[in-house]
């Protein structure tokens, strides 16, 4: 039978609070002088260590401070005060910090005084919940559960006394009770034959995370039957087929993370393997690049960078944690180039009040933390049988959903870096995304003596100005080579002058042109790549005061062409033209 909780009822927060709570509606239906909590119950005092708010102070302890939402499950059938449904010790609420609370103690002592206006009913001896009280450090009082409650009803014209013995305790404990951890089920559970014979409570909660059978898993499902790749797959298994491993290799990695994330939450595990949901299962992978090879036979025959990695494959960067932090200045350039690159605000994706915050920006670990907890609320709230073969099918289809929802962000990398937003597996992946300098470098082209001097340029006080900052206007500052080779120029006439033109430019794809060039002369530097050419037609003798003079309508061309601005390291942009030329391809 339920137990009906008291305004002395004592509560618990996964993050670790202790939680007292008072009755703000019901002001009649009273137990030994104490308010039985309803729906309406709020917030009376809290004390102990936040470990939300610790981790996100990055270990300095933080106190309990939180306040209470909607409460769910734990409704008593039938059972009202004042029109407010009764709270029994199944109920759970969320707070404000995203802890999940739940009673730990009734608050029951014995007898209730219930108001002339409600209805009799019968009340259980005190309880504590048994694997809660072990987990604070609380000595459990007996679990009254056998024998018949005898009743006598003494009325008077203002109330309803109700006396109740005190239950015996049973004498005999089911087989295996002392197995059983029922405060952690997510399902109705009653003393009966059935659920006493059910398989869920005493279902473990150890979880097998697993890289490598992750990966054989994911290998058997995508490899041998195609239809099941989606476009994330795909793009894997196409730059696997360009790039193999020749420059960096690949992890599998939990689209939602066994030990970091998911094993904290034991009632959701609990319920994952009474219904036979895998962590390791192929939907729940994704494969990102990781550590660096040598570049091989690449222009360097340096290592390959993360940057370069992310850049050659558009696959997000595995190594690093998956939670980490930020700068105050990181911070700031991720807040303004994610309203630049996506046109919303850090934090409007995904509003949190602070508590798992870094400047309002979400790791990819604290995400997973916020879409367990709404699974296990959505799962408190809508307390049913689990042990049927479509409650079990529901609850596997919910985690792959989860999966399959943040995986296609993480995806969407190979499109731009910023589409993934807000789901970054690595600090480094997050900075390539949204922290790489913005300096903007073009490419200044003038004709001398049938040769093309290129001269390469940086725009300084570039970002300011294309997020209108402030109203002053870009200037230009010549690029110095370690070989003093800028400007330099190229006789284009030779298939190996191009070479050596592609080489010198880098990555860069904003071209200026000036009079006597011609836009198909370089098209072996435009085309392979998505670059902008902007054309004066006028003689340039000075490239510096040439640049100064047109720099209102040099800002408007780059304004107009920022918005597809994706960072390629110079390794890439050099390698796709390079590859076009020798193809014959312009």
């Amino acid at each position: 039978m339920a137990e009906y909780l008291t305004e002395n009822a004592e509560f618990i927060c996964s993050a670790g609070g202790m939680i007292k709570c008072r009755e703000a509606g019901n002001n009649k239906v009273r137990f030994s002088g104490s308010k039985l909590l309803t729906t309406s119950a709020i917030l009376a005092s809290c004390k102990g260590i936040c470990a939300i708010k610790t981790a996100a102070a990055q270990g300095t302890p933080q106190t309990c401070q939180c306040m209470l939402t909607a409460w769910s499950g734990g409704f008593s059938p039938g059972k009202i005060a004042t029109g407010v449904p009764l709270l029994t010790n199944t109920a759970t609420n969320i707070c404000s910090i995203g802890g999940v609370v739940r009673p730990v103690l009734s608050g029951v002592l014995g007898k209730v005084a219930n108001g002339s206006s409600a209805s009799a009913m019968a009340m259980p001896a005190a309880t504590v919940l048994k694997d809660d009280a072990q987990k604070t450090g609380g000595s459990p009082a007996k679990h009254h559960t056998g024998g018949e409650a005898k009743e006598k009803f003494a009325k008077d014209s203002s109330c309803v006394t109700i006396k109740q013995e005190v239950i015996e305790d049973s004498q005999q404990a089911s087989a295996g009770a002392a197995d059983m951890q029922v405060a952690d089920l997510l399902c109705p559970y009653h003393d009966c034959e059935k659920c006493r014979e059910c398989a869920y409570p005493r279902t473990g909660i150890k979880v097998d995370n697993d890289g490598g059978k992750l990966f054989q898993n994911y290998k058997a499902w995508s490899e041998n039957q195609l239809e099941h790749q989606d476009a994330t797959d795909r793009h894997y298994y196409k730059m696997w087929a360009e790039y193999g491993e020749s420059m960096w290799s690949y992890q599998s990695h939990h689209v939602i993370c066994g030990n970091q994330v998911f094993a904290k939450y034991s009632r959701v595990v609990k319920l994952a393997l009474f219904c036979g949901y895998d962590i390791n299962n192929a939907l729940n992978c994704i494969r990102l690049v990781s550590s660096s090879n040598d570049y091989g036979q690449c222009p360097g025959g340096k290592s390959a960078s993360a940057y370069d990695a992310m850049s050659l494959a558009k696959i997000q960067w595995h190594l690093g944690g998956h939670s980490y932090n930020f700068s105050q200045k990181e911070i700031d350039l991720i807040r303004k180039r994610v309203k630049l690159y996506t046109k919303h605000e850090a934090d409007e994706l995904y509003k949190d009040k602070g508590a798992i915050s870094r400047g309002g920006i979400k790791t990819y670990q604290d995400l997973l933390e916020v879409e367990m907890q709404k699974l296990e609320s959505s799962l408190s709230r809508k307390i049913v049988c689990r042990n049927t073969a479509m409650q079990k099918n529901a609850f596997i289809k919910r985690m792959n959903n989860i999966s399959k929802k943040i995986k296609d962000k993480l995806g969407a990398f190979c499109e731009k870096p910023h589409h993934s937003f807000p789901y970054y597996v690595s600090k480094i992946a997050f900075l390539y995304a949204f922290a790489l300098p913005r300096t903007g470098k073009i490419a200044l082209l003038r004709s001398d003596n049938n040769q093309l001097i290129i001269e390469k340029f940086r725009v300084e006080r570039f970002e300011d100005t294309m997020t209108a900052e402030d109203g002053k206007k870009i200037t230009f500052k010549q690029i110095q080579e370690n070989n003093g080779s800028n400007p330099q120029a190229f006789a284009l006439g030779e298939q190996a002058e191009k070479s050596n033109c592609i080489t010198f430019c880098e990555n860069i794809k904003y071209f200026v042109l000036t009079q006597d060039v011609c836009t198909e002369e370089i098209a072996f530097l435009t085309q392979p790549v998505s670059s902008y050419v902007y054309h004066i037609q006028e003689k340039c003798t000075d490239s510096l005061r040439f640049l100064q003079e047109h720099q209102t309508e040099i800002l408007v061309w780059l304004q107009e062409n920022m918005d597809d601005y994706v960072y390629e390291a110079p390794i890439k942009v050099i390698r796709d033209r390079r590859k076009s030329l020798l193809n014959g391809v312009v």
